[in-house]
């Protein structure tokens, strides 16, 4: 379910469970799981045309595999043209991201607007982008002052790390939880506090699981019982999330 989508084999419960505490996003494919995708691609890649090529041809792949849902699909564009704005000496411009992803999905198909999981991602989007990267910045300033006693080392550097890790799951949560809530309450007739929390708790683990369980589907392809040996550590990362 992390890594494809598929949550035919969740419990009920156990979805539900997720549902709770607000981290059904991480079984309904999406930005995350694309930046996810992007960053591994990045740390294998030097920057640069190689990377962008080879990362929107594995961004292509990933989005049919998983059924180019609206929410990935929104996703894949947005993320495809960050890769190619620096090939044109652009800056990518997060509005015109949004809004010509956007156009594209209704474009193919104009009922795609009354997709619930649409108007979750771009409404998840929307709100990281108007409260979340400002909310950002501001705890950002107040987590640099605070790390700021004048010494220098790797304690200090891991605590900028920390402090920015924090930061920025927890503004981004909050964003996307404002401009979400809204249609989970009218949709599912709930909604979860506990997400900023939550979110800031899982996420490591859920970054590790989807990598694991990535490269582990890739390998278990080509050699079944490695693959057994790399699902064995993905499911002590995400049986301990």
């Amino acid at each position: 379910a992390l890594v494809t989508g598929d949550k035919d084999g969740l419990p009920d419960s156990f979805y539900q469970a997720l549902q709770r505490t607000g981290l059904a996003h991480t079984v309904a494919v999406s930005g995350m799981h694309l930046t996810f995708l992007a960053g591994m691609l990045a740390a294998l890649l030097k920057r640069g045309r190689r990377l962008a090529i080879c990362s929107i041809g594995v961004i292509v792949l990933f989005t049919l595999m998983v059924g180019a849902t609206p929410s990935v699909v929104r996703a894949a564009i947005m993320q495809i043209l960050l890769l190619l704005a620096p090939a044109f000496n652009r800056e990518n411009d997060r509005v015109t991201s949004i809004s010509f992803a956007l156009a594209c999905i209704l474009a193919a198909n104009p009922y795609a607007v009354a997709n619930v999981g649409l108007q979750l991602s771009f409404g998840s989007v929307v709100g990281i982008q108007i409260v979340g990267l400002p909310l950002n910045q501001w705890l950002m300033r107040k987590g640099n002052v605070m790390c700021d006693t004048g010494k220098v080392g790797w304690i200090v550097s891991i605590r900028k790390k920390l402090v920015r890790f924090v930061c920025s799951t927890f503004s981004v949560s909050i964003g996307a939880m404002l401009f979400t809530a809204p249609l989970t309450a009218w949709q599912f007739g709930t909604v979860s506090l506990l997400s900023p929390l939550s979110n800031l708790i899982a996420l490591p683990l859920v970054e590790i699981s989807f990598a694991l369980g990535l490269v582990g589907s890739v390998i278990a392809l080509l050699v079944p019982p490695l693959g057994m040996v790399r699902a064995a550590f993905t499911d002590v990362c995400s049986g301990f999330g």
